[in-house]
């Protein structure tokens, strides 16, 4: 078997009877030149050429990350209990992330705590709503495409025990339903706004749990333990 495709310089050990002295001389090899011993078992000549060295790898460029927004005007509409405006705060990893903050520490008026919890256990109420509202402003040639809620809670339900709530936000002016839930708190929505170059955009949020359990019979508790808003830009036409 031949190969065609490639000619190669070897070198080839001639010892000369030159007293004890070995030439080594080069002289050219063509593919005609290479066979095999046993055609066509072990070693094949014909696929023996080398492989093609492969070219280096193209290094890796991160892609550039986009520049944060501005959230501001924060306020919800129960200070101190369920959504806490005041440790609001855009996320220090992602800035276009705002973590919503959620109240903690109990109540000595109503000795009832102040988490964002529905439970027919003591000292919580049966019933927990909030609204938190504020405005996200885009960065220069830049403009808000999306908006993205999403919050996580935990539940415990007990026999006959009910546990439920429900979210809807307003964005631009806009009301939308997030979702009911009966019993798992955590859902996700997108209020896409694509292609209507908003510079400012007013969002509010309004969350509520419930849980009802008769009296020592049965039991109900319903969480949002995080909650957060993720803005996607695009670049504005020019």
């Amino acid at each position: 078997m031949q190969l065609r495709s490639w000619v190669a310089w070897v070198a080839v050990v001639t010892v000369l009877a030159w007293g004890s002295v070995a030439v080594v001389q080069a002289q050219t090899v063509t593919s005609s030149d290479i066979t095999d011993a046993v055609p066509p078992n072990f070693v094949d000549a014909a696929i023996s050429a080398p492989a093609p060295a492969e070219p280096p790898a193209a290094s890796a460029v991160a892609a550039a990350q986009e520049p944060p927004v501005t959230f501001s005007d924060i306020t919800d509409a129960v200070p101190g209990k369920f959504f806490d405006a005041t440790t609001t705060t855009p996320d220090p990893d992602n800035g276009n992330k705002l973590l919503i903050g959620l109240s903690t520490g109990f109540d000595a008026v109503t000795w009832t705590v102040n988490n964002f919890t529905a439970s027919t256990t003591a000292f919580y109420r049966a019933a927990a709503m909030d609204t938190i509202s504020f405005l996200i402003e885009a960065p220069q040639d830049f403009y808000i495409a999306r908006i993205t809620y999403t919050q996580r809670g935990s539940h415990a339900v007990a026999r006959i025990g009910r546990a439920a709530g429900g979210v809807h936000w307003v964005v631009d002016g806009v009301a939308a339903d997030l979702g009911l839930f009966g019993v798992d708190p955590t859902l996700s929505g997108t209020f896409d706004l694509t292609g209507q170059n908003k510079i400012f955009v007013p969002v509010s949020i309004t969350c509520g749990v419930f849980a009802f359990a008769p009296p020592m019979v049965a039991s109900a508790t319903i969480a949002i333990t995080s909650a957060e808003v993720v803005v996607e830009l695009l670049p504005l036409r020019q």
